[in-house]
């Protein structure tokens, strides 16, 4: 029998956040190469971040994603991650619910997100949860590479299959 993942809020000085970021960082640059990753290495950083959530099976934690507000209405989703061992048993899609719960909770009426389009996974989820293409934001507005994604938070829409 399989066990019951469970969704924690954290701070975003937790030291098991900043390690499966440690490994979000390690699993990007294996994916995307070195090159392709220096100039958003300082934006992929958890600076500002109060607010985390962890994935735990058992008392291991195995997934991370954190919210950031970016404006009185916006919060950016940012250092979304599961380990690959742990990928395929909906924790990823689990994660994103509980942050948009939240999100809703905390009053923003919106979420948006960067990310790349080669991470077709990740696109494929965030599509699937609503998250459509969105003109290219802040530090991410003359980044080519960047695939930048929003999504209004007026309905909750349960991200199927």
């Amino acid at each position: 029998m399989e066990k019951t993942i469970e969704y924690r809020h954290v701070g975003g000085d937790d030291k098991r956040f900043a390690g499966l970021c440690r490994e979000l960082d390690a699993w990007l640059l294996e994916a995307v190469g070195a090159e392709d990753l220096a100039p958003y290495e300082e934006l992929n950083q958890a600076v500002g971040v109060e607010d985390a959530f962890l994935a735990f099976d058992g008392e291991e934690a195995v997934g991370c994603v954190c919210l950031k507000a970016y404006d009185g209405e916006t919060a950016e989703m940012k250092r979304f991650f599961v380990r690959k061992g742990c990928r395929g048993r909906g924790i990823a899609r689990g994660l994103l619910e509980t942050l948009e719960a939240f999100a809703r909770e905390r009053g923003y009426k919106r979420l948006i997100l960067e990310t790349g389009e080669m991470l077709t996974t990740a696109v494929r989820l965030y599509r699937k949860a609503g998250f459509e293409t969105i003109q290219n934001y802040g530090p991410y507005e003359k980044m080519e590479e960047s695939l930048c994604m929003g999504k209004s938070l007026g309905q909750n829409r349960a991200i199927s299959g």
